[in-house]
């Protein structure tokens, strides 16, 4: 358990190893699209509901009613801004931070591991699409990615209170599996 720090660097690995393994299999990438997305969407609606598990069961009931409330109003004024934006960029990659954050001050042991293998996973699709859509530019939002993913780390400085990640993260991979 020395390592433990390494674990958020090991789970964002997950987006450059996804990456190499869409460059390697290229031609694999389109008749599995349909595939791709579907373990997405899965890893999605998995992660989003052992948050909500997580949220409540790892804090008082007011922490896990204000961290689903923060939840629905960043969904709904993120829906707000993609819809607004001309350019449209994907921000899963800061509440992924967002759940690392919370796992890590809530979690341990068993736990903590099954969800950043989660979360590891969620890198191997996510990036694979980055891959198809856009060939030139992925390494240059990989690296986007990465600048949101690791501040959010930053609320482990909040102790008890980082629980409130799993609420605000639950509601946005919620919304994202929908759509």
């Amino acid at each position: 358990m020395d390592f433990l720090f390494l674990l958020p660097i090991v789970v964002f690995l997950g987006m450059p190893l996804g990456l190499l393994l869409a460059w390697m299999a290229k031609e694999e990438l389109r008749p599995g699209r349909k595939w791709i997305k579907l373990f997405r969407r899965l890893l999605l609606l998995s992660l989003s509901l052992l948050s909500v598990y997580f949220l409540f069961k790892h804090s008082t009931p007011l922490v896990g009613v204000v961290g689903v409330a923060s939840g629905i109003v960043t969904a709904v004024a993120l829906n707000i801004f993609k819809h607004a934006a001309k350019q449209r960029f994907n921000y899963d990659y800061l509440f992924l931070g967002l759940l690392m954050a919370a796992a890590f001050a809530s979690l341990k042991g068993a736990q903590l591991l099954v969800f950043s293998v989660l979360l590891f996973l969620y890198g191997l699709p996510f990036s694979s699409s980055v891959f198809l859509n856009s060939k030139k530019r992925c390494w240059k939002l990989t690296a986007s990615h990465a600048a949101l993913f690791f501040p959010p780390l930053l609320f482990l400085f909040l102790g008890e209170l980082a629980a409130i990640g799993f609420g605000l993260a639950a509601i946005h991979l919620l919304v994202k599996v929908r759509g």
